[in-house]
């Protein structure tokens, strides 16, 4: 079994300990086991779990989905709330109606700003937080996503897909925000992440010395053509919400 390396960091160079925390192993089997027949002894289970990692929302965010009439309105609730209002403004965005799977299924989205490199064939999937049990309380289902990323260095998103809009979104820091999988192209090999920006003031600095070094052998090259293509999307980025947006809903 080979392990992989795979580089993971904050698009605009942060470093992951401060809002963003720095993905880790799924936790579900800290706890010692009761015997040998329990579930985290089960070779099965954990050739499963041990591929998941999970990344931990980084704020309290309480949202609320409404329907007036043919409109939907999407708003953060103060109480469960502890973000500010600017930011929630810039990282929130209603998607438009026809990026939706139902008419009467509102899509929003949040700024995700993690990426995950390598020069290696690697298959990335993100997934909701199945096996964290405060997650099944949601209102509605976390839109999942497969893509190489080799091929495709991209920033994630955080699609929610609202279903029950009678019930808030309530998103809990510390508490698995979302799943991320790897594949390679053997069903034997394991993973561990490596955070990538540790050396980006450098990087930014002094590119093409950094790439040549040492420290910048390992990732410099792809890290810095990536950094390249973020400064693209973020010229192209979805327009922001100042306000709630409203939705004419067709009939």
């Amino acid at each position: 079994m080979a392990i992989k390396k795979i580089g993971w960091l904050i698009e605009d160079g942060r470093p992951g300990n401060f809002i963003y925390n720095e993905p880790k192993p799924v936790s579900i089997n800290n706890t010692k086991p009761l015997s040998h027949m329990a579930v985290q002894a089960c070779p099965a289970v954990n050739q499963v779990e041990n591929r998941y990692f999970e990344v931990l929302c980084p704020f309290d965010l309480r949202l609320r989905c409404e329907k007036k009439d043919s409109n939907y309105e999407i708003y953060s609730v103060p109480e469960g709330t502890r973000i500010d209002e600017e930011l929630i403004k810039k990282n929130l965005n209603l998607m438009p109606k026809d990026s939706w799977r139902n008419e009467d299924r509102p899509v929003i989205q949040i700024e995700c700003p993690y990426a995950f490199i390598t020069d290696e064939d690697i298959y990335l999937t993100q997934l909701p937080p199945f096996l964290n049990f405060n997650s099944s309380y949601w209102p509605g289902t976390l839109i999942s996503g497969r893509f190489n990323i080799t091929n495709w260095p991209r920033t994630l998103s955080w699609a929610f897909e609202w279903h029950d809009l009678s019930q808030d979104l309530i998103l809990k820091r510390n508490i698995p925000w979302f799943y991320v999988f790897f594949e390679s192209d053997s069903p034997e090999d394991g993973f561990k992440l490596i955070e990538a920006a540790l050396n980006y003031n450098d990087l930014v600095l002094d590119p093409q010395s950094f790439i040549l070094s040492l420290r910048g052998n390992l990732f410099g090259g792809i890290l810095f053509a990536i950094l390249s293509l973020y400064s693209k999307q973020k010229e192209n980025k979805k327009q922001e919400l100042d306000k709630p947006k409203t939705i004419d809903k067709e009939m």
